[in-house]
């Protein structure tokens, strides 16, 4: 929170330094907000550093000098004004020790530097935020995670001390934390994400990755049989379920039989995507690659599933949720595999490459940007593969 104020005394002379968080409500903008600004005094005189946000005075706590808006937005806001603060702190502590004189410019110079030491944290979460309206929810929280990671295990982080011995340190923290091989990927994964960014921008920081490879292992794609898919449109035809464990089945049932639909696509589709039995939509994960929109024809169980339905096809409940009803759901008709939404994604490409289909459709349905990606259902259908050896009873 507000740091105190730093004094200490050089042949005779005491040094005063301060830093804290303060809203500026002399000044009201037309949209009734106010800017938040770090005040810093040295030695009586005083700055004001604006940091480039504005809130509503009723959204600032005075007594903790931080903003109450609640969710990701306060959060990030005030993991702001903590880095900023305890860069100031930082630059007392090191002149207080070092006996050197700290004046206001050489506070400034300090503290808005472009040179080797800049800081790592603003940057990024400065990064993040320029992309927020362009990447999910999601993927939005996970990035900001991985940079609190980041400063947890390296506080005040600049770019000149980002190598590879950081990021085989890095590595090894997040071993420590007991993660999995391919949530460690991730984190590295974002970071590099960051740092090249950084780069292009002109930052002073080379890329460590360079000289550290990211470890990952493939990931077992579980997927639904054709008996077991046949178990749970028979629980859905037979049986009479109501609220949010009915929507996830519906939803389930949809994307395993009408096309592969992500989690992110189903909770976006509207009867507003239904035209004549086509369902056209543009894929919400992959659209930045411009895949274009997908037009499907929908096969009769996915026509009955959306019937009488009127806005939304499906307002499902959290991810977590929907996967805790999935477990539920597998348990009552007697599969035993740990099957997620996902599942239903990975359901539909098996299927549909089982009973025939092309994996240049199967790749254009997904929406998937390159082939590779689909390709990876091909090695998971055994059955075709053992069903196109019977060509070798003729010898």
């Amino acid at each position: 929170m507000t740091q105190k104020s730093d004094n200490s005394t050089q042949k005779g002379f005491m040094h005063r330094y301060h830093a804290k968080i303060i809203l500026r409500t002399d000044y009201l903008k037309s949209d009734n907000t106010c800017a938040l600004a770090m005040k810093v005094t040295i030695n009586g005189k005083i700055k004001v550093l604006p940091l480039g946000i504005s809130i509503r005075p009723d959204q600032f706590d005075v007594t903790q000098r931080r903003v109450k808006i609640p969710g990701k937005e306060g959060a990030d806001i005030n993991f702001l004004c903590d880095a900023c603060e305890s860069r100031a702190h930082t630059i007392f502590i090191d002149h207080r020790i070092s006996h050197v004189v700290l004046t206001m410019e050489r506070f400034e110079h300090i503290y808005f530097q472009e040179d080797t030491h800049q800081r790592f944290i603003p940057y990024a979460i400065k990064f993040v935020n320029d992309r927020s309206h362009t990447i999910s929810g999601s993927h939005y929280n996970h990035s900001m995670l991985v940079i609190k990671a980041i400063d947890t295990f390296r506080p005040e982080l600049t770019f000149s001390q980002i190598n590879s011995v950081f990021t085989n340190a890095f590595d090894l923290w997040l071993k420590k934390k007991r993660m999995a091989v391919n949530t460690i990927a991730k984190y590295h994964q974002t970071f590099r994400t960051i740092i090249l960014s950084a780069a292009r921008a002109g930052m002073p920081v080379s890329n460590p990755y360079k000289e550290f490879r990211i470890k990952k292992i493939p990931p077992s794609r579980i997927y639904l049989s054709e008996k077991e898919l046949r178990l749970i449109i028979n629980h859905y035809e037979q049986n009479h379920h109501d609220g949010p464990f009915s929507v996830t089945l519906e939803a389930y049932i949809f994307s395993a039989t009408c096309g592969g639909f992500r989690l992110s696509d189903l909770k976006r589709l509207t009867t507003d995507n239904i035209i004549d039995n086509i369902i056209v939509f543009t894929p919400y994960k992959t659209r930045r690659y411009k895949t274009g929109q997908i037009r499907l024809q929908l096969p009769a169980i996915g026509r009955k599933i959306i019937e009488g339905k009127d806005g939304k096809l499906f307002n499902l409940v959290s991810d977590q949720v929907c996967n805790r009803h999935l477990k539920d759901l597998a348990f009552l008709v007697g599969i035993d595999k740990p099957i997620s939404m996902h599942t239903a994604r990975h359901t539909f490409a098996t299927q549909y490459l089982e009973q025939g289909g092309k994996v240049e459709k199967l790749q254009r349905i997904l929406g998937h940007s390159r082939i590779n990606d689909t390709m990876l259902y091909v090695h998971l259908t055994d059955k075709s593969v053992q069903q196109s050896m019977n060509i070798m009873d003729t010898f």
